[in-house]
């Protein structure tokens, strides 16, 4: 999971950590996705680091036992039931809960109804021409296919018909710290994660493969693919309140975030054995928090979110990605003539291997001659916009005479697209082209693994509502795509 951090102002949406700063010890607050900040407190440049393994966090109660019994005795009331004595006892637990972050490609077969009359403009490619005749119903075959966020939580611990199996979509506001014993709360325990992460995956997958089916097409067959899962822990903080008055008992279990009661039951079970379960050995990665600065020279990097660096003071180059097939070098594309407002874009140029190239070019046809695919690495939030681009500068780079680059001035547009992103939409755009085919070239189910990566900007200038590249005048994309 990638982390967002707001520099100066307050985070607004998202999967918000509270972090100490490594300069000061203040606390930071980081949002998803952003990984360079600057601390309020200090001044320091901080940039996250995300471990390789899934981390854990904590969302904090904010309700404490008298909140939680007057929600209680107040959905008590409302039900017309006894309300809760003055014997009732509490007990605060965190349960675990797996947050997935994933990309799902979905291609879905439709048949699509549309009554065309005399007067249709689209009449005449249907075949009536003006002849009086009555509306006709057509049926025609539509085939879309869509890239969507893929979002969800479910429960890591034993399953409880006592405990929701999952916390919806509340993560996505909710501020959580990293998990440590240090953080938990007073008089709350934890109860053990019993699903690893490697199981969760699987699980996905399965489910995944089973939408297609679920959503039943009208011709051809659905598929659904799932892209780049990404899992979290979360601990999220319940308080269950036992209550055994004139020989009567039930059990309330309550959101201590909000205070919502989420279950009640009379049956006077082993609780506690039901839920600890046997708790197996999990090892959690930590986020860390460290210096922005230059390994070479020790001075601070500049502050804009990026993947790649370039010293102001000695000019050495900084990439955040440590990919073993990367290339540590930079190059720009040469222009003709320097023109107003030009912005250099950076693009990952992903070297594809002989074995797929065959492949890859008859499935992209006369578009795609070159031997690499080239993502955008600057973010492009319409998918489909992203894949013309990528088929335009991969069909375009052969012809781009590139020159190393040294330094990065504020021309050259930050690159805020990961080499895991890139390989990830790599393999997306081929499963999407691969999707369109009718009878599909091979197996494409392997992951696409490139054998060289570099990275290269661009020269775009504006054109009216247009970005056209300055080197070859033959490569556009909207001017909103990339702001």
């Amino acid at each position: 999971m990638n982390i967002q951090t707001s520099p100066i102002s307050k985070p607004k949406t998202g999967f918000h950590i509270n972090v100490g700063c490594p300069g000061c010890g203040g606390r930071l607050e980081l949002q998803e996705n952003f990984f360079v900040l600057e601390c309020r407190h200090c001044g320091s440049v901080l940039r996250v680091k995300m471990p390789d393994i899934p981390a854990a966090y904590l969302i904090a109660p904010k309700r404490d036992r008298r909140e939680v019994r007057f929600q209680i005795d107040r959905d008590l009331r409302e039900q017309q039931q006894p309300l809760t004595s003055s014997s009732i006892e509490y007990r605060f637990i965190y349960y675990p809960y797996w947050k997935i972050d994933a990309v799902v490609l979905k291609k879905r077969n439709k048949i699509v109804e549309r009554v065309v009359s005399d007067g249709d403009p689209y009449a005449a490619s249907y075949g009536i021409h003006g002849n009086g005749s009555e509306p006709t119903v057509r049926r025609d075959k539509r085939t879309e296919i869509n890239l969507t966020p893929y979002t969800q939580t479910i429960a890591a611990g034993i399953t409880s018909n006592s405990i929701p199996f999952s916390i919806g979509m509340r993560t996505e506001y909710l501020k959580a710290i990293p998990y440590s014993k240090e953080n938990l709360s007073e008089d709350y325990e934890c109860f053990p994660v019993l699903k690893c992460w490697s199981t969760v995956q699987s699980e996905l997958e399965k489910n995944i493969g089973s939408l297609g089916k679920i959503d039943m097409p009208e011709f051809g067959t659905n598929q659904t693919r799932l892209f780049h899962p990404r899992g979290s822990l979360i601990y999220y903080p319940y308080c269950i309140a036992e209550d055994r008055a004139n020989g009567v008992f039930r059990r309330f279990i309550a959101d201590a975030v909000t205070g919502r009661m989420v279950h009640v039951e009379t049956q006077d079970d082993e609780f506690e054995e039901i839920l600890l379960g046997e708790d197996p050995q999990f090892t959690f990665g930590e986020l860390g928090v460290d210096f922005h600065r230059c390994h070479t020279c020790g001075i601070d990097l500049p502050r804009v979110q990026s993947y790649v660096y370039v010293c102001g003071n000695c000019h050495e180059l900084t990439m955040l990605d440590n990919n073993p097939i990367l290339q540590q070098t930079l190059t720009t594309a040469l222009s003709p003539e320097e023109r107003t407002g030009t912005i250099l874009f950076p693009f990952w140029s992903l070297q594809v291997p002989p074995t797929d190239l065959s492949r890859m070019q008859r499935m992209f046809g006369g578009i795609y001659r070159s031997d690499k695919l080239v993502i955008p690495a600057f973010k492009i939030p319409n998918f489909e916009a992203m894949f013309r681009l990528t088929k335009r500068i991969s069909a375009a780079v052969t012809q781009l005479d590139l020159e190393p680059v040294e330094y990065l001035d504020k021309r050259f547009s930050p690159v805020t697209v990961s080499v895991q992103e890139a390989v990830t939409l790599a393999d997306v755009i081929i499963h999407r082209e691969e999707m369109t085919r009718d009878k599909p070239t091979e197996d494409v189910s392997a992951d696409f693994a490139p054998q060289r990566i570099e990275l290269f900007y661009a020269p775009f200038h504006p054109e009216h509502y247009f970005y056209v590249d300055s080197a070859l005048g033959a490569v556009t994309f909207e001017k909103g795509l990339a702001e």
